[in-house]
């Protein structure tokens, strides 16, 4: 074997040689050989290529392995430290699995300072749903101030789920508003006077009855949609029999227009503007202003009740009651003239 270059390695110095016999298959192919000339040599099995990366005697922080740091560049001064010290990134697997961000170190001299995680860290976990087992999601809505306290709102990512929660800036649980339990808003039934919700409305929008009235044909839902309504128009009209309509300026005024007067009357006694009633019945202001204005009425006594409530308590029975009352009376009077 004859000797050539010689060189350094990662793990030692180490030589080249090649055999200089002429038939040998391996004639001037170097191989390379650790030690030296006092040591000895010994054949290379693996020698990784390229120059010893930078902090490979490191020990990391955070797994505590050595040789598992890696350089990345510098860091820019600051008034804490004012020299640009090297940046250290650990690229072990398992430390990675440990945070939600690598570990990063600055090394001051022979000192590796952990660098604390990138941006504004969350000041406490998020709240787990209770029915999911998942993290919630924060509300990037209004957050609203309860007591002098700012409130962070939290809801569960699955959809339809109705838990809620409500906290402070250290993660306390905020108990004085309580939390808004989100209520399905099902129509009723389309059968006149059912009172039951429609069934599996969420997933099929197609579907407008109950599961009693589900069960009937489309013939026999409509025939029984229609034997209601004329039930409902029969009692209506035999609930306080036939009412007379006399003289001109009864005959040119309608029901809705007596209605509108009835109900004028009761706003003037409360004092109260037809504003102000829809408001604190929780009904539409465009309603209340066409029932006082004579355009219409309520259809049903459910329609009449929230505002029958503040006024009286009165119902549409009594405003049928006076109609009948003042109409007998215009009709007596209409007879005693022609007498």
């Amino acid at each position: 074997m004859r000797a050539h270059r010689s060189k350094t390695t990662r793990i030692g110095p180490a030589r080249y040689f090649a055999c200089g016999n002429v038939g040998c298959r391996a004639h001037n192919l170097q191989l390379l050989y650790l030690g030296s000339r006092e040591a000895g040599w010994q054949k290379a099995v693996d020698v990784p290529r390229g120059p010893e990366p930078k902090g490979a005697k490191l020990i990391c922080g955070r797994c505590g392995k050595r040789g598992t740091l890696r350089s990345r560049g510098f860091f820019r001064p600051t008034a804490k430290f004012p020299k640009r010290n090297q940046r250290y990134e650990c690229v072990d697997l398992q430390c990675r699995r440990r945070g939600r961000y690598p570990a990063k170190f600055r090394l001051v001299g022979t000192t590796l300072i952990p660098v604390s995680a990138p941006g504004f860290q969350q000041a406490y976990p998020p709240p787990k749903c209770h029915v999911h087992s998942c993290e919630m999601q924060k509300r990037h809505d209004n957050e609203p101030v309860v007591d002098g306290v700012r409130v962070h709102r939290w809801k569960c990512p699955h959809r339809g789920c109705p838990e809620v929660a409500s906290m402070d800036s250290r993660g306390r649980v905020v108990t004085s508003k309580p939390p808004r339990v989100a209520q399905p808003r099902w129509p009723k039934c389309w059968i006149p006077k059912c009172p039951r919700q429609v069934t599996d409305y969420e997933h099929d929008r197609r579907n407008h009855y109950c599961d009693e009235h589900r069960q009937l044909t489309r013939l026999q839902r409509h025939r029984l949609r229609r034997k209601q309504i004329q039930w409902i128009e029969r009692d209506a009209d035999s609930r306080l029999g036939p009412i007379p309509v006399v003289g001109p300026p009864l005959r040119g005024d309608g029901l809705k227009v007596d209605f509108a007067r009835w109900l004028r009357d009761l706003l003037d006694s409360r004092d109260m503007s037809p504003r102000a009633a829809a408001n604190q019945a929780k009904l539409p202001q465009t309603t209340v202003w066409n029932w006082t204005a004579g355009v219409s009425m309520p259809t049903s006594d459910e329609d009449f009740h929230p505002l029958g409530q503040l006024l009286g308590p009165v119902s549409l029975r009594d405003f049928y009651s006076n109609v009948a009352r003042v109409y007998s009376a215009a009709h007596g009077a209409a007879n005693g003239q022609t007498h």
